[in-house]
């Protein structure tokens, strides 16, 4: 299961998934309340829940020109911004006001108090966003819109669902939802390219763009900035094949990092040995192990293509690289003893922890940077 299964069984047009988006803005005050509640059709899957957000913001950039360029340019910066730190900055949004004119003081698009339960609004507006799913891997949306404050409320009701949606989902599900709205932007490619009801094709380029691991390329505006004054080379087939090498290693990680956070809060640090054993035995040791494996196939990739990097090579000049790779022989070759010395040379070496961080975030740039300079 992952982002390319996040559809119901059946192939046949249903409505799956709903959200309603409830808004109580003041305009004398110039302040808004919000709630937002999802309601499942044909399927409770809270891995629905991006795809009718990108769909949505998708359909706002259609629909409302006042405000698309900068809505546009401020999920372009924020889910690049995401995508770079693997989604810990999430989607907080600055202050927006929109000038209406004729004396009125300008409007608050964002921010919103959001609140838990609709039924303390008083005569709230509704925005009902539903997905519907077309047939595998297709999908749309139909977007009913309450009347009045349009210029206000449209990109106002994108916002609070991304705002919200980030506050109550995790690290790697921010993550995924930035790499598909920049997919998303980089299929229109600007504001002013933006075509009427292109929203289903833009979710499904940017489907196969991430599923492919052919990343379309950030603007100059956007990540392209982190590689200034780097030189940067084309990205080979070869390299496209190593990074999806990668792709398989950092998913590793982040499923690691969910497991390990659960353990330590249900099991406290893992200060014994019987904890120590629970550990490896259950999901933190298994993605851990999933994780240093696949990384070390991703070093010996690098070192067979014979590409160089400057941070990575200075990393995999260490001795942990060999410590890496007998971790990957002891976990994928059947070991007599159950603390071999295969794993616990790399687990107990003091620096493993950080250098192997250090070195999976390394690669993560190292595509980046590649894949910009491949597109440019």
């Amino acid at each position: 299961m992952g982002l390319f299964s996040r559809r119901p069984s059946s192939s046949s047009s249903q409505d799956v998934m709903r959200l309603d988006i409830f808004m109580d803005y003041q305009p004398q005050s110039e302040k808004g309340t919000a709630s937002v509640q999802w309601i499942p059709l044909a399927s409770d899957d809270m891995r629905l829940r991006p795809i009718l957000i990108e769909l949505l913001y998708a359909r706002i950039l259609s629909i409302h020109a006042e405000t698309r360029s900068q809505l546009f340019w401020t999920i372009d910066e924020l889910s690049k911004q995401n995508v770079r730190d693997e989604g810990i900055t999430g989607f907080d949004f600055k202050e927006w006001k929109l000038s209406l004119g004729l004396g009125i003081p300008p409007q608050t698009i964002w921010p919103w108090d959001i609140i838990d339960n609709p039924s303390q609004l008083i005569n709230p507006k509704v925005y009902r966003a539903t997905l519907k799913a077309l047939r595998p891997h297709v999908w749309d949306i139909h977007l009913e819109m309450a009347w009045g404050l349009e210029r206000i409320l449209t990109p106002a009701s994108l916002l609070i669902a991304m705002h919200s949606y980030s506050k109550s989902t995790d690290q790697e599900s921010r993550y995924e939802l930035a790499m598909f709205l920049w997919q998303i932007n980089e299929f229109y490619k600007s504001p002013e390219q933006i075509k009427p009801f292109k929203e289903a094709t833009a979710l499904r380029t940017a489907m196969d763009s991430i599923r492919a691991g052919g990343l379309r390329c950030p603007r100059m505006h956007g990540l392209i900035f982190l590689f200034r004054g780097r030189q940067a080379m084309p990205l080979s087939n070869e390299l496209y094949t190593l990074h999806r090498y990668y792709i398989w290693a950092n998913r590793m990680r982040t499923l690691f990092d969910t497991a390990l956070s659960k353990f330590v809060r249900e099991e406290g640090q893992i200060d014994e040995d019987a904890k120590m054993t629970k550990f490896l035995a259950g999901d933190p040791g298994l993605f851990m192990s999933y994780w240093y494996s696949s990384l070390y196939v991703v070093v010996e990739g690098y070192r067979k293509l014979d590409v160089h990097d400057k941070v990575i090579d200075s990393l995999i000049s260490s001795p942990n690289t060999e410590l890496l790779r007998r971790y990957r022989n002891g976990a994928f070759h059947f070991q007599r003893r159950y603390y071999s010395d295969r794993l616990e040379g790399f687990i107990s070496e003091q620096s493993s922890a950080s250098w192997v961080r250090d070195l999976n975030r390394e690669f993560g740039r190292f595509f980046l940077q590649r894949i910009a300079a491949a597109n440019a």
